[in-house]
C-alpha cells in the first residue's frame, strides 16, 4: 500500500519507458496536505506510419502505516507491517501488511 512520502522531494518526479514502437511518459506529484498521489501518464504507440497518443490521470490516496494498522486491529486482525515480501524489498513509500484473524469455535 502506498504511504505518504511515496514521491521524494529530492528526485525529479518524471520517468519514461520506451521501446521501438511505443513510449510512456509519467509525471508523479504528491499533495502532502491531502495525502494524494497523482500520476499523469502520456502514451504513444505506433499505428502504421503514425503514432497514437493517449493520456490518463491516476489518483491514489496515501494512507499512513499507523492508520492502516489501527484499522486492522480495530477489525479484529493481528497485524504487522512489512518492508519486504520474500526476496522483494518494497521501494520507498510502499508498505506491505500481514494480517490474520481467527474465529473462535472453528
Amino acid at each position: 500500500m502506498a504511504v505518504p512520502g511515496r514521491v521524494p522531494d529530492s528526485v525529479p518526479p518524471k520517468t519514461h519507458f520506451m521501446a521501438s514502437d511505443w513510449a510512456i511518459l509519467v509525471t508523479a506529484e504528491e499533495d502532502r496536505k491531502r495525502n494524494l498521489l497523482t500520476r499523469r501518464i502520456t502514451s504513444f504507440r505506433k499505428a502504421g506510419s503514425r503514432y497514437r497518443r493517449s493520456e490518463e490521470i491516476h489518483r491514489q490516496r496515501l494512507v499512513e502505516r499507523v492508520v492502516v494498522m489501527r484499522l486492522l486491529r480495530e477489525a479484529g486482525f493481528r497485524a504487522r507491517s512489512l518492508s519486504w515480501y520474500g526476496a522483494l524489498r518494497f521501494p520507498r513509500g510502499l508498505v506491505g501488511y500481514l494480517a490474520s484473524k481467527t474465529t473462535s469455535g472453528r
